[in-house]
């Protein structure tokens, strides 16, 4: 440590050195006990980053941790997951077991009547007849396709319709289920056909119809 100069004054020696961050240890000894110079008793330290990272560590409220972790699923899409999967056993009967007590369950009328009954407590439940509303009303064809595209965006019209498909698609799987056992078509035939009724029934139809006529024209000697 350089001694100090004649002209500086003990005590300005001294406040430059703590402001430094130095300390004395001795008569003429001083330690150097940070490198960054010292704050001013005036100057308030500031934590914010400090306490913006704490306060995102800090867990909310019970009931809100509940609902970021489980949201709430909304009633239209329980219904369309609950439709599509109660639809999977009616054709897993018709494909794999078609003369068994289940496939005679699933292609009764019971069936339909009680799709049809679902279809209309949806309706009034998800008041869908008051959207229609706008497309009943519409004069040209054009306009009522738009609000139509437009109805299609609500959830609970989108899974009304869902239901209406589905029940369509059954109807033509069943349809396919009753030709086969009727022309005695191979098993591997009618779980093609009925395999895609269930994704597309026009499609589904279509190769029925075409499987059958080549299988009726080719006889025994087609090995599907």
């Amino acid at each position: 440590m350089t001694a100090m100069k004649s002209h500086e004054t003990p005590n300005s020696f001294r406040s430059q050195m703590r402001a430094v961050g130095a300390r004395p240890v001795g008569n003429a000894t001083w330690a150097f006990t940070r490198f960054a110079p010292r704050r001013d008793r005036g100057e308030r330290k500031s934590y914010s980053g400090v306490q913006d990272w704490f306060s995102s560590l800090k867990p909310v409220s019970r009931h809100s941790t509940r609902a970021a972790a489980v949201p709430l699923v909304p009633p239209e899409a329980l219904v369309f997951d609950v439709l599509t999967v109660s639809v999977m056993p009616l054709y897993a009967a018709m494909m794999f077991a078609p003369r068994s007590k289940a496939a005679k369950a699933a292609t009764s009328d019971v069936v339909f009547l009680l799709g049809s009954l679902l279809y209309v407590v949806l309706m009034a439940q998800y008041g869908v007849v008051e959207l229609l509303a706008p497309f009943l009303r519409a004069k040209s064809a054009s306009v009522g396709l738009g609000l139509l595209a437009s109805l299609m965006q609500n959830g609970q019209a989108c899974s009304v319709s869902w239901l209406h498909l589905l029940l369509v698609d059954l109807f033509q799987a069943r349809f396919v289920y009753f030709d086969c056992l009727t022309k005695g078509l191979p098993s591997a035939l009618r779980v093609a056909s009925l395999g895609l009724c269930f994704m597309v029934a026009p499609i589904g139809v279509l190769f029925h119809v075409i499987a059958s006529a080549i299988y009726a024209k080719l006889g025994p000697n087609w090995r599907v």
